[in-house]
């Protein structure tokens, strides 16, 4: 597993090696013989890996932040004390986190798809 290139290594190694104009995409080192840069870019996609922080979910930041509120509706010490984890991410594995994200997600399906998402 140490071996497997995640794709947001390989985006970054993109992003940054297309700042001269070139036009590499993910799969060059995703894919081994797509290019003969093949190895170089795992390497310095495992690079990354090591030495840089995945981005994190857009989702997730917005459910943290939703399950965050409403624990603040709450007024006492504790319920604010763990709005403050939810926005740190210390419970991103708990259940109200979990389906709230899932809700957000299945929420954009829904109307990338022309479906209704308020209730209609």
């Amino acid at each position: 597993m140490a071996n497997e290139i995640e794709q947001w290594a390989a985006e970054r190694v993109c992003q940054i090696v297309n700042e001269d104009g070139s036009t590499y995409k993910p799969e060059c080192f995703l894919e081994e013989g797509a290019l003969l840069s093949y190895s170089i870019g795992k390497a310095f996609a495992r690079y990354i890996m090591e030495h840089e922080e995945p981005p994190v979910d857009p989702l997730l930041l917005e459910a943290r932040e939703i399950c965050a509120r409403a624990f603040e509706q709450d007024d006492s010490f504790s319920a604010k004390q763990f709005a403050q984890s939810v926005r740190n991410g210390d419970v991103d594995d708990v259940g109200a986190m979990k389906a709230t994200r899932d809700a957000l997600r299945r929420g954009f399906e829904l109307g990338k798809a022309g479906e209704p998402t308020d209730g209609e």
